[in-house]
């Protein structure tokens, strides 16, 4: 006879297969994102891992939107600095995205981006909510600096793709005075919708 664990097992052995996941996935990358693998490394079986997952798209999208919480509990902190003005935010989020405690994670949506242009599901939903969730909080920071709340989004878009251009260009060995005259694009971004 097969048992059933109790709930708050259950919940607490997938929390400790997610997190083991996010880890493994930051290391190996989710393009290589394999089973047997990762359950290896986990000290359990691929069928195991279906049971508490489901899918390896639904796996996928546990395995983003963890790392998203991590680093969208890093911008919550600091969002009321960045509030203060263009040069604050832009220079708040740089910091966040170059920060070396982070870099697992930011190439881990890098890769994402680019996996869901080149294999759609279940990439593109799970990049929509990782975007959905920086438009959500960022947004206000820019309604505070006097940006039409109906431009914020699309703004924070504009200036987030500019930085994250500028991630990619310093992995390719751009200079200071690029990866400068790019933030200041995204300065001037959120200045001119400002009006």
């Amino acid at each position: 006879m097969v048992t059933t664990p109790p709930p708050d097992e259950t919940s607490a052995r997938r929390d400790e297969l997610l997190d083991g996941a996010v880890a493994w996935t930051i290391e190996h990358g989710l393009a290589d994102l394999s089973l047997r693998p990762l359950a290896r490394s986990l000290g359990t079986s691929d069928r195991m891992v279906l049971y508490y997952f489901g899918t390896k798209d639904d796996l996928v999208a546990a395995v983003v939107d963890q790392a998203a919480d991590g680093l969208a509990g890093a911008l919550e902190l600091v969002l009321p600095e960045l509030s203060r003005s263009p040069t604050a935010f832009v220079e708040g989020i740089w910091g966040l995205l170059t920060d070396p405690a982070a870099q697992g994670i930011v190439d881990l949506f890098l890769e994402l981006f680019v996996l869901t242009r080149r294999r759609g599901e279940p990439y593109r939903s799970a990049a929509t909510r990782v975007i959905d969730r920086w438009l959500e909080l960022a947004a206000p920071a820019l309604v505070a600096m006097g940006v039409p709340a109906r431009r914020a989004p699309g703004t924070v878009a504009a200036a987030l793709a500019q930085l994250d251009g500028g991630i990619l260009l310093q992995a390719a060995g751009a200079t200071d005075a690029q990866l400068a005259a790019v933030r200041k694009a995204a300065v001037a971004t959120i200045e001119a919708a400002r009006g």
